[in-house]
């Protein structure tokens, strides 16, 4: 997969902190071929957006022409709401959103999203040409595919438990000729990302809703897994970010 231009399939894939230690040290030695210059007019705050940006690049790369597009996203965490962006970046002609917390709905308004709804309050119409998943949530995948308009297009993103299954019947997938799209991490989008950075100045202040210093890590770490929370980073010198 490495030779085919998918390093992100990679069967001996070492991810930097993931599978090795990562960037909570003094010092951290990562190969040469990972590193990336930022443009000198990015601010720190937008340069720790590109990992999770480029995870999203690569979806939307997966099915590449939104244009006048109906897309709907499951979840507004930070990856649902950078597709929001995305989306509307791409030239998606209504962007929607199904969001459980209240506090995510208003970000994805924030964002650019025409509607929000909670889960279940969005009546099955099958009228979406483009579903997002990118809450990880099994009965979001299956409520995704019913949503989709005849020849409608899946882009599974969020990472479900490898346990996980949902109630599918086949002769959907053959009668409305839908088309269902898996996106694992960001392969090899990460220059890309940098790029569409320029065309998104105000991404990380509309993202980015609590900052902590480095020996705050444990209430930043608390803060994130809160409902109140859209992105939390962690200042990690003596500049800030």
């Amino acid at each position: 997969m490495c030779r085919a231009g998918a390093p992100n399939l990679c069967s001996h894939l070492v991810p930097v902190g993931v599978t090795i230690d990562g960037a909570f040290a003094e010092r951290v030695a990562v190969p040469e071929k990972i590193v990336h210059r930022l443009p000198a007019h990015l601010d720190m705050a937008s340069g720790a957006l590109i990992e999770p940006l480029a995870c999203v690049v690569h979806a939307l790369e997966r099915e590449p022409d939104l244009r006048g597009g109906s897309v709907l996203i499951y979840g507004a965490g930070s990856i649902g709401l950078m597709a929001i962006a995305l989306a509307r970046h791409h030239g998606a002609a209504r962007v929607e959103v199904v969001e459980p917390s209240a506090t995510r709905r208003d970000a994805a308004l924030d964002l650019g999203a025409d509607g929000v709804f909670a889960p279940g309050a969005r009546r099955i119409a099958r009228d979406i040409g483009f579903v997002i998943e990118a809450s990880g949530h099994p009965l979001a995948v299956a409520d995704a595919l019913e949503q989709l308009a005849p020849r409608g297009v899946l882009i599974q993103m969020g990472v479900c438990s490898p346990e996980a299954t949902i109630a599918f019947h086949p002769f959907d997938l053959f009668d409305r000729e839908l088309t269902i799209i898996g996106s694992q991490s960001l392969s090899g989008a990460y220059e890309r990302a940098i790029g569409i950075t320029a065309a998104l100045p105000d991404l990380a202040k509309k993202i980015v809703s609590h900052v902590y210093d480095l020996e705050e890590a444990p209430e930043a770490f608390a803060m994130a897994r809160s409902e109140t929370a859209r992105k939390v980073q962690i200042r990690c010198d003596a500049a800030g970010i």
